[in-house]
């Protein structure tokens, strides 16, 4: 089985937020799940800025997983502004919304999206989904590494 990844969480809604790191840990994600409220911290800590400076305590994600709901930079912002920086180009981009609006949808595929899940209104149903992701992703899926650590030769 491939290495856990890191994933970054931005979800503007701290009970939403909360409820997730508590079912992924329910699930045997063993790596916290780091979480920030907006696109603007994610860029932030995607480039390691600021408070996000330490590797250590901010490790470099492998999946984001997006709310795109959002205030200052919401998630579809976010991921157009993904697709102008090369650096990030092996992330796994999950979109995760309350719309099931097919205009969202396509829309989230469009800015970079490798997957749009869709929050759903009950606890057992969002630990459902937070299984599904998790079976796919984290258990079965493996990852690329970041571009930098990559050899061109």
């Amino acid at each position: 089985m491939a290495a856990e990844p890191n994933i970054l969480l931005i979800e503007d809604s701290e009970d939403d937020a909360k409820l997730l790191q508590k079912l992924f840990a329910k699930a045997g994600l063993s790596t916290p799940l780091h979480v920030v409220a907006d696109g603007v911290e994610a860029m932030s800590y995607l480039l390691g800025r600021d408070k996000f400076a330490d590797r250590t305590s901010f490790p470099e994600p492998n999946i984001l997983l997006i709310d795109l709901h959002m205030p200052r930079v919401n998630g579809l912002e976010l991921m157009s502004w993904l697709q102008t920086q090369p650096d990030f180009e092996h992330l796994i981009i999950v979109a995760l919304s309350g719309s099931a609006e097919q205009d969202e949808i396509d829309r989230a595929y469009q800015m970079g999206a490798n997957s749009y899940l869709l929050k759903p209104g009950s606890a057992v149903e969002l630990d459902r989904v937070v299984n599904g992701f998790l079976n796919y992703w984290v258990r079965s899926n493996y990852l690329p590494r970041p571009v930098r650590f990559r050899s061109d030769s």
